[in-house]
């Protein structure tokens, strides 16, 4: 079993409420805290702009794949910006959203083979994947991508707030957003932006294409 493999059972024991976590320093069993956990809304909280701007340029509602989405709650769920979600605030703009994640079992199946999306959206996950599978998982994101379509990223650059129960930060590959763009650019050939945040600079945006 491969070191991805191996964390994606592992998320997949938090997600389920199977496996504890600690909270900083204090083991809080998984129980009814799974229920928010890994949700998916950073997908609403980071993405409705962006996604916005390129239905616009493309001058059609978009096909997404939310990949790595959590719980799945990014299409309804509300945030304080979106009260109805991101269905209603984008209702013209969006045609579909396929939710895939690996370690949620009812999200696990991918997409199947030869569909393209206009949008890829990577809300806060590639923190989560260990670093010499990066490549891998960029690899895999863009295969996913129409080759005129668009990569969507939030990565955070700061260590998380939990663990697993063996003390190992779940966020396992800090950089900052200058490394992103580097790999990104390198290995996707697709258009991207990247929402980064991560200390000293903060919350931080930087795109780039293919060419």
């Amino acid at each position: 079993m491969s070191r991805l493999d191996e964390y994606i059972k592992r998320y997949e024991g938090l997600h389920t409420g199977t496996d504890p976590y600690y909270q900083k320093d204090t083991l809080v069993p998984a129980g009814d805290k799974t229920i928010e956990m890994f949700s998916g809304v950073q997908f609403s909280a980071k993405f409705p702009k962006y996604l916005r701007e390129r239905a616009l340029k493309q001058k059609k509602a978009l096909t997404i794949l939310d990949y790595g989405c959590g719980k799945g709650y990014a299409p309804w769920h509300p945030t304080k910006e979106l009260p109805n979600g991101v269905w209603a605030a984008l209702r013209d703009k969006i045609q579909c959203i396929y939710l895939y994640d690996p370690a949620v079992p009812h999200f696990s199946n991918p997409p199947p083979v030869g569909w393209k999306f206009d949008v890829v959206a990577c809300a806060d996950v590639m923190e989560h994947v260990p670093e010499e599978h990066v490549d891998e998982v960029l690899t895999n994101i863009a295969s996913y991508c129409a080759e005129d379509g668009y990569l969507l990223f939030s990565i955070s650059g700061n260590k998380a707030f939990k663990s697993f129960e063996d003390g190992e930060n779940l966020h396992c590959t800090i950089h900052d957003s200058e490394w992103w763009k580097t790999k990104i650019k390198n290995i996707c050939n697709r258009d991207f932006l990247i929402v980064h945040n991560g200390l000293p600079a903060g919350t931080t945006v930087v795109s780039g294409s293919k060419e």
